[in-house]
């Protein structure tokens, strides 16, 4: 009952968040709030939905509370694709995109996953350092493409670094459809979460391959991950903050966790946001500078924590 308690409690934040959200602001006139408070809301609760449950996912297969989609490099992956499909002229209402995007994402994530192992085994610092190089070394090839887009380089920097000002409906239809298609198959597939996140060796015993499982679980991670990052850009830390909140308040169940964490995530991005646009108004702030803001501390406290369990 008490699980399901915090469920209900951040569904009810998803919702009414969102709705708060749309009359803060210096203006609140009824085609401000329809045509450009309305789109953002709805593009940072998808994001931050989809952000929030790949954490998840990647937490619990790789049994480290510090893995983070924007950390070990999958946000950085997807963003760099994003950029090769619009100089290549691939565009977002193309179906392909997304693949292309999915696709840059999920090579980031197994580049660091191979990177970290030694041993067939996965440190939590090795996973962490792996995570960092891949991250760093892609986000100075994303700054060199930036640097060469001298005429749009301001708007290209504010959607690097995440932004939710341009709402484009065949964007928010297919990473729509491709994050809660991926949710939905984590809920599925929540037993082998479960059970990766306890013990690999009873899953093995159970014939289960642990190897292929992953796989399949970076792949849902990697698709959400970078259908949220070809909607919004790079918004980092929400996938690290909301999932070790949702698992102090709710326990280590799979299918509590993904809800939980999926619910919340999209509240903080719709928090992060508002504070985003408000808080040096009229100048609006990248949104992934707020995260960071709220991320960067969280993650130093978690490395003590960390340190202090070992």
């Amino acid at each position: 009952m008490k699980k399901n308690k915090y469920v209900y409690v951040f569904l009810f934040l998803f919702l009414a968040l969102p709705a708060l959200s749309l009359f803060v602001g210096e203006y609140s006139s009824r085609d401000i709030i329809l045509h450009l408070r309305l789109p953002r809301v709805i593009q940072a609760l998808i994001a931050g939905f989809a952000l929030a449950f790949s954490g998840t996912l990647l937490q619990s297969v790789l049994k480290n509370p510090l893995a983070d989609p924007f950390i070990i490099g999958t946000s950085s992956g997807a963003m760099l694709a994003v950029i090769l499909c619009q100089l290549a002229g691939i565009r977002q209402s193309n179906p392909v995109f997304y693949v292309l995007v999915s696709a840059g994402g999920f090579l980031a994530t197994l580049l660091s996953y191979y990177i970290a192992r030694i041993d067939k085994k996965i440190l939590n610092s090795s996973m962490l350092l792996a995570g960092i190089a891949v991250n760093s070394f892609v986000s100075a090839i994303i700054m060199l493409f930036v640097i060469f887009q001298r005429d749009n380089i301001i708007s290209f920097f504010h959607f690097t670094f995440g932004s939710f000002n341009n709402f484009n409906p065949y964007v928010i239809a297919f990473s729509s459809l491709l994050i809660f298609s991926a949710f939905a198959a984590s809920l599925l597939l929540r037993r082998y979460m479960d059970i990766l996140a306890f013990d690999e060796e009873k899953a093995a015993t159970l014939g289960i391959n642990n190897e292929k499982i992953k796989f399949v679980f970076f792949a849902l991670a990697s698709a959400a991950t970078s259908a949220a990052v070809a909607m919004s850009g790079i918004i980092g830390f929400v996938g690290l903050i909301v999932p070790n909140i949702a698992r102090i308040l709710c326990g280590a169940s799979a299918a509590s966790l993904l809800l939980v964490s999926a619910f919340a995530g999209g509240a903080l991005v719709v928090f992060a946001d508002t504070l985003s646009r408000t808080v040096m108004a009229p100048i609006e702030l990248p949104v992934g500078i707020i995260t960071a803001f709220l991320g960067a501390p969280f993650f130093v406290w978690l490395l003590k924590k960390e340190k202090n369990f070992r």
